[in-house]
């Protein structure tokens, strides 16, 4: 699992705020196979919106939208995004929480909470990507899992999908709408018990180096709208590893996203939703729990199953 790929890269987002540019434009390929990332349709008896699943580490100038893609979105009348995290004082925001509520208390340090191979580890990361482990010892788990989460990437001059598709939407002067605020973005990470905390950055620690090593995997399966190994990147190691966290971030949250997603179908506006792609895979997807709640639910980058030849015996 990729974590800048689901809800928590929102507050890496935020801290890592040169994520927010748009990617560079670049040449695609000759040989490249057109891009098919995953685009679905939800409707109802009178109004659908189109979800697309986005990615955050992406190659600089790499090529990933689809025909499917740019009709889903010629097609809408309203963007909709996780949180406002491109709007003004965002960044501002995001800070003011980091400093009230992710700083441990005088005495007590993060590597104090952290096992010895752990304390290795988070040592070797640091360092590896200049960041000094003193800065990080006052922060709370929380904080510093979203302060390393951010690295994933950073090196590579990784973009963000949700970047590319905000800039666009504000170029064409479409209205933005939100799920969430930062605060409540952030509040699901400030909020946890302190052992979920530790676990979830235990789990990071344990997992950097295969994220990072991941990045071209991810991105692949991404770009091809493979949803199986999108969730296999970006889902199956916390829900292994951390089944609370992963609760608390991703199967909670989709089920709370899923009952925005209903109310947005109430309004005649036809929305395209652009969601972090790990709340779109797996057993807790967001697909499969708006079927289960009454929504007709197609996948619009793929073709409809061949029908069998019928036969004159």
């Amino acid at each position: 699992m990729i974590v800048r790929g689901r809800v928590i890269r929102l507050a890496a987002f935020l801290v890592a705020a040169a994520a927010l540019t748009a990617p560079t434009a670049a040449k695609e390929k000759a040989a490249e196979a057109a891009a098919s990332p995953a685009v679905w349709r939800v409707s109802d008896s009178d109004s659908a919106v189109y979800l697309f699943g986005t990615l955050g580490a992406l190659p600089a100038g790499a090529s990933w939208r689809s025909r499917t893609l740019a009709g889903a979105i010629d097609a809408s009348d309203v963007l909709w995004f996780e949180a406002p995290v491109g709007e003004a004082g965002a960044g501002e925001t995001a800070d003011r929480i980091f400093r009230t509520e992710g700083v441990l208390p005088a005495g007590k340090t993060l590597t104090s909470l952290l096992a010895p191979e752990r304390r290795e580890a988070l040592a070797a990361i640091a360092e590896k990507n200049g960041i000094p482990v003193k800065s990080l010892d006052g922060l709370k788990p929380w904080a510093a899992f979203v302060v390393l989460s951010a690295q994933i990437g950073a090196s590579a001059g990784s973009v963000s999908a949700d970047a590319d598709l905000m800039t666009e939407a504000k170029g064409r002067g479409r209205t933005l709408k939100y799920f969430e605020t930062i605060e409540s973005s952030l509040g699901v990470l400030t909020m946890m018990p302190e052992t979920e905390q530790v676990a979830l950055l235990s789990f990071l620690l344990d997992d950097f180096a295969r994220q990072e090593s991941a990045l071209p995997a991810t991105f692949a399966a991404w770009r091809d709208g493979d949803a199986e190994a999108i969730d296999a990147h970006l889902n199956q190691s916390m829900r292994t590893a951390a089944p609370a966290a992963y609760k608390r971030l991703i199967a909670d949250r989709t089920q709370a996203l899923a009952a925005g997603i209903a109310a947005a179908l109430k309004s005649r506006e036809t929305a395209f939703i652009a969601l972090n792609a790990g709340y779109l895979v797996g057993p807790d997807g967001l697909p499969d729990a708006l079927a289960a709640a009454g929504f007709k639910v197609e996948r619009l980058d793929r073709p409809p199953p061949a029908k069998p030849e019928l036969r004159d015996d």
